[in-house]
């Protein structure tokens, strides 16, 4: 079976899939679905001599003037969009920095996942948790590395977020890092004391991934001791990976790296059984 058929099982995340669910964390349109009932008319652009706050807050249509929630729709959307103005005025009014979408994803979450480095050191200052993960267990490390927001990383690691926190699926942030091929991430988390053969419930690793999507991320991983003989549930090597996803760099790079041409996966088949490119044989 070919990893692209096998998203049902959690190894479908091996082929890139930019703008989709990547091992929970996916692109978050604040405008869409539940979400959508907690937004308010983008007022950043405040008048002269307009009450910061009120410019702030949500329309009380949309919350029914739950003065709570309405400060949490509004601090939610500010930190989506990276008001830094509007984050330190709702707090002012005692805005809480915890609120979340019904998804789960926090004020925190949201910025990191945006990449609004301010309004994630405003959110941490004012006690946001570094590690308060969505529904998924997608936490704004990860969210942030997946995105590839260096300095956000960087921030969220300085607060004490950790690196080895793991998604309902398993996937920690150097998995997130090395799906987007964020390739300095990977060295940054690698750095910050991720564990290069942390595996998700399938088995799949960091380098099975690079394997599949990123192949500038191969050699990082290997010179960080990445196991390269490791298989996934399947009985995949990341050198089957990366025939099976046509990644002829990274085959060469596995092979001069060590990996086992002769190793079969559970269904009997070698790195050449998964794919019909002659240029690998």
């Amino acid at each position: 079976m070919a990893l692209s058929s096998l998203t049902a099982s959690g190894m479908g995340v091996l082929v890139l899939v930019a703008s989709t669910l990547i091992g929970g964390c996916h692109s978050h349109s604040i405008k869409s679905g539940a979400a959508s009932e907690l937004l308010m008319p983008d007022h950043t652009a405040a008048t002269t001599g307009v009450d910061e706050v009120a410019t702030c807050l949500p329309s009380s249509e949309l919350v029914s003037g739950n003065p709570e929630r309405r400060l949490s729709a509004a601090l939610l959307q500010a930190a989506y969009r990276g008001n830094s103005r509007c984050v330190d005025a709702l707090f002012v009014v005692g805005a809480n920095p915890r609120a979340s979408l019904p998804d789960g994803s926090s004020t925190l979450w949201l910025a990191a996942r945006q990449g609004h480095t301010t309004v994630v050191g405003q959110l941490l200052a004012a006690g946001a948790v570094p590690d308060q993960a969505n529904l998924a267990g997608v936490t704004p490390l990860a969210a942030a590395a997946g995105a590839g927001h260096q300095p956000v990383v960087a921030k969220l690691l300085s607060a004490g977020a950790s690196v080895e926190s793991a998604s309902l699926s398993g996937w920690q942030a150097l998995h997130q890092a090395t799906a987007g091929c964020h390739w300095r991430l990977v060295e940054q988390l690698l750095d910050a004391g991720a564990q290069v053969n942390a595996n998700d419930e399938n088995g799949v690793t960091a380098l099975l991934i690079a394997a599949a999507v990123c192949e500038q991320a191969i050699e990082i991983l290997l010179a960080r001791g990445a196991d390269i003989g490791h298989a996934e549930a399947q009985g995949l090597t990341a050198l089957m990976v990366a025939a099976q996803n046509h990644q002829q760099g990274a085959v060469r790079q596995l092979l001069a790296g060590g990996a086992d041409p002769k190793r079969l996966d559970d269904g009997g088949r070698s790195y050449l059984d998964w794919t019909a490119d002659a240029s690998f044989r």
